[in-house]
């Protein structure tokens, strides 16, 4: 029934594909995902629903943004832990489009690349961690 809504409403609202986070922090370390579900909500949604989704990097972490100030909450603290020392790694954004449209996906996640991959913050592999 989840699906059918979603569906209808992208339908209703004429929407073929959308560019979203994947994750609420850039890559995890090993052990850190353990009390952090939450984090990988956005790619949940997708993965829960059966869209065709694919992941693109669009730009890398810079070293003012590792930093979250005033975090209270648990999830919070636990993001701000996932981001220091995050620095250069790789930031993307996850393309999503309706069932059985993989070729929209691809052709985005396509075009993506292509108009950033000549820009400076463009992260290229393999990924150097200083």
């Amino acid at each position: 029934e989840i699906r059918r809504e979603i569906f209808h409403t992208w339908n209703n609202s004429k929407v073929d594909a959308v560019i979203c986070p994947a994750h609420a922090t850039p890559a995890l370390k090993h052990g850190q995902s353990d009390d952090f579900t939450l984090g990988g909500s956005y790619s949940m949604r997708y993965n829960f629903l059966n869209f065709p989704a694919g992941f693109v990097p669009v730009t890398k972490v810079k070293s003012s943004e590792v930093h979250r100030s005033r975090a209270t909450d648990r999830i919070e603290k636990k993001a701000g832990a996932v981001d220091a020392g995050s620095a250069g790694l790789p930031v993307g954004v996850q393309v999503v489009a309706r069932p059985f449209r993989e070729d929209i996906v691809l052709s985005l996640m396509s075009a993506l690349e292509a108009n950033l991959k000549g820009g400076a913050d463009y992260p290229h592999l393999p990924v150097s961690m200083k």
